[in-house]
């Protein structure tokens, strides 16, 4: 065989697994792929639907007001591929609480298919964070959950409460995140 065609088979292998390993290497940088929404994708409560606002940019907050009301939104959750992994499920929560009269709480529930027994799996409260006007990412704890994802028996969803006590209240909501997250111990 010629020594041209050998080296260029050779290089061409060489390439090809360089782009394998690159490709390979950027995948697992991004982690497991995890189950996540916009505020705005949520279905808010039939009763509620003059007090939420669900707008562009994928925020959901309450209508300009004083009163003291409480918005609900809910979230179907589907399996993907990093709620079979192995590990315990975290939930990462975008949001804005701006004090005394704001909160947001997002609460993820297990419904057995069986059953019907309804289970609170994880629950973040935006009251649990320091007050800001400004946006802020929160993630639950470690070993948080009650239990992890088991989609062959369980149907899950994510209920939302934007919840506002009074004059200057402005919870706002624009993202959630779940994934189950390898921590190496096992959560008693």
């Amino acid at each position: 065989m010629n020594q041209t065609i050998i080296n260029k088979a050779v290089r061409l292998g060489l390439s090809l697994t360089l782009a394998f390993l690159t490709v390979l290497g950027t995948a697992q940088a991004q982690g497991p792929k995890a189950w996540t929404t916009v505020a705005s994708a949520g279905t808010v409560n039939e009763s509620d639907l003059d007090i939420v606002n669900l707008s562009g940019g994928g925020t959901a907050s309450l209508v300009n007001g004083n009163d003291a009301v409480t918005g609900h939104i809910r979230f179907n959750v589907v399996a993907t591929d990093g709620l079979f992994d192995l590990g315990v499920p975290r939930m990462k929560v975008r949001f804005t609480d701006n004090g005394d009269n704001a909160q947001v709480k997002i609460f993820l529930y297990a419904l057995n298919m069986n059953t019907g027994l309804m289970q609170k799996v994880l629950e973040l409260d935006s009251n649990d964070y320091a007050a800001s006007g400004a946006f802020q990412t929160q993630t639950t704890a470690p070993c948080a959950a009650t239990a992890g994802f088991n989609f062959s028996n369980h149907a899950y969803y994510i209920e939302t409460q934007l919840i506002r006590g009074g004059a200057g209240g402005y919870p706002k909501l624009t993202s959630i995140q779940l994934y189950n997250d390898n921590i190496g111990q096992t959560c008693q």
